[in-house]
């Protein structure tokens, strides 16, 4: 378990929601992947955050690919709140750090490479790049 609720703002991150219906116990085909991506370097230096949710079942949160302490997860639900998932979903939810949903991916996985560009491609991801080159 990482990170405390008193060490975390739900604006520091960039969150993955991911909303797939498990397939005999098992969510691969999304969570998974995500949750790899959100552990990688790039995905850590990008801020992402895993939020796995599904139509029946709590969501679940990670953070640099770990599962989060229970205090944080009560946090999390917050954002968790405005993302639905129906029993026929599977998507994948970009949210910035404003809490916007900035892309949405029907019954596919984003390659890490455009999502990368993506968020690269924000406003706040640009000043980031910027103030870190300084």
């Amino acid at each position: 378990l990482v990170a405390s609720a008193q060490s975390f703002r739900l604006n520091s991150y960039r969150y993955l929601a991911v909303c797939e219906q498990p397939v005999d116990g098992h969510q691969a085909r999304f969570v998974e992947p995500a949750r790899a991506l959100v552990s990688s370097a790039d995905g850590q230096d990008r801020r992402l955050a895993l939020i796995a949710l599904t139509a029946t079942g709590e969501p679940q949160f990670f953070l640099n690919g770990d599962e989060v302490s229970e205090s944080l997860a009560r946090e999390l639900r917050r954002v968790a709140f405005n993302t639905r998932c129906e029993p026929t979903d599977n998507y994948v939810d970009l949210i910035g750090l404003d809490g916007s949903i900035k892309m949405t991916w029907w019954d596919a996985f984003p390659d890490s490479i455009d999502l990368y560009a993506l968020i690269d491609s924000m406003p706040m991801r640009r000043r980031e790049m910027r103030d870190r080159d300084d």
